[in-house]
């Protein structure tokens, strides 16, 4: 964090903006009552925001947002090219930036998870020998995580808050094993203690703090929701009573009493309910009015007391037929589009909010995909916010660091700088801005 106050560079865009304006402003005057704002440190009420990403140049306009930041402002995903599907890391400064691909093999790439700083993606992609888990960092670039065996088979599906610890799902000949990899040590797989009884396993998502994956194991048969430490090994979660003996886990909180999947249920008729499961309790979290009874937890905040998902698809399968839901204790399940134009005021006409796949750990934050005017699958960004709008850091506080990376955002017209949400970024996005940055609001 900056000290308070606003750096030369800050300095410059409002200089910069008043010959944008077309008209003179009065600088020191700004700059004094700015500095005055900012060493307040004030906190203010809650703003929303809706980002729409776009996608990468080439190919059929199409992109999904799979991962985010603590603080909502780096998005990781996977967008159609010319080239085929490849990974991106999205940031307001430097919009949509492809991750490339692996040497050999077909072009694809896709993103599955991300750090909380967003300086670490992880994924899938293909190389010369098949379909391999990677890392990347800015550093880097994309690398290979390896294969278990001569399968050649691995995707990663999650990374803990550091980016150190990385879980996915492996094949050895006809069996999968979960595994997990840590920066120079390497691809583990997480061993049965009985192969001949505990068959397949998988990882989903890993804790925070990585000490824990969520997944499954499938001891004689289904698949069943399942979580890991080093120290416990497997614990099953078991399944939604009534349904049957099918299910999965998707996250799990750091000190494993809560997480959350899905599993099969007798109110969807033996298809999929999202649940809840807390200190041994399995809770089915129900569905969305209309369509077939079915829903799908995707992600879950920190404690596990947000979680996103989908629900009402009508077989067979579409991604258009299925809504995005939030649930939390107070509420249930709402549908989350609702939800951001009645109590948030965001104006989402034309939009479709389809795949929420990732949630923040405060549960501010959440990335997907959707359909959107122009009837294309996008990629989208929501920020709650616990703040106003000009919280651009969204830590609770507006500081010369909301302001420096507000100016980052609009100097490079991303979409993130559109303050008044029109679908531009002009001089009035930096006129409202500076405005509401003025009063802490």
């Amino acid at each position: 964090m900056k000290n308070n106050g606003l750096n030369h560079a800050s300095r410059r865009g409002l200089q910069h903006r008043g010959h944008l304006a077309g008209r003179s402003r009065p600088v020191p005057h700004l700059i004094s009552s700015l500095i005055f704002v900012v060493c307040s440190g004030v906190a203010s009420a809650q703003v929303a925001q809706f980002i729409r990403l776009g996608e990468l140049a080439g190919g059929p306009n199409s992109s999904s947002a799979r991962a985010i930041s603590d603080n909502g402002l780096v998005v990781a995903g996977t967008s159609k090219t010319d080239d085929g599907d490849e990974a991106f890391r999205w940031a307001p400064a430097d919009g949509l930036v492809g991750l490339g691909d692996l040497n050999g093999g077909s072009f694809r790439s896709i993103a599955r998870g991300i750090s909380a700083d967003g300086s670490v993606v992880i994924g899938q992609a293909q190389n010369g020998i098949g379909t391999t888990a990677f890392f990347w960092t800015s550093e880097s670039g994309m690398q290979s995580l390896g294969f278990l065996t001569k399968t050649n088979e691995s995707v990663a599906n999650a990374c803990s808050a550091d980016g150190k610890v990385v879980v996915g799902t492996a094949r050895v000949g006809t069996t999968t094993y979960a595994f997990y990899w840590r920066i120079a040590v390497g691809l583990i797989p997480i061993q049965p203690e009985d192969s001949s009884t505990l068959g397949n396993s998988e990882a989903n998502g890993i804790s925070s703090n990585g000490l824990w994956l969520a997944g499954s194991i499938a001891p004689t048969g289904p698949e069943i929701a399942a979580i890991w430490n080093l120290e416990s090994g497997w614990i099953e979660l078991g399944d939604l009573p009534g349904g049957g003996a099918e299910s999965y886990a998707i996250a799990v909180n750091d000190d494993a009493s809560v997480a959350i999947g899905n599993g099969s249920s007798p109110a969807s008729g033996f298809s999929y309910e999202a649940f809840r499961w807390e200190n041994g309790v399995m809770e089915p979290l129900g569905d969305l009015p209309g369509g077939t009874y079915q829903s799908f937890a995707t992600a879950m905040s920190a404690d596990g007391s947000v979680v996103v998902g989908y629900s009402d698809g009508t077989p067979p399968p579409d991604f258009r037929n299925y809504d995005a839901f939030i649930w939390d204790r107070g509420h249930g399940m709402r549908k989350l589009q609702t939800v951001l134009t009645n109590d948030y005021g965001l104006d989402l006409t034309g939009w479709q909010l389809v795949i929420p796949f990732a949630i923040s750990r405060d549960g501010r934050n959440i990335a997907g995909s959707g359909v959107n005017p122009q009837g294309e699958s996008e990629a989208w960004v929501v920020r709650l916010g616990s703040n106003c709008s000009v919280d651009f850091d969204g830590n609770g506080f507006v500081t010369g660091e909301d302001f420096d990376l507000y100016l980052v955002a609009f100097e490079a017209g991303s979409p993130a700088a559109d303050f008044d949400n029109d679908g531009f970024v002009t001089g009035d996005d930096f006129d409202s801005y500076v405005a509401a940055f003025l009063t802490g609001c």
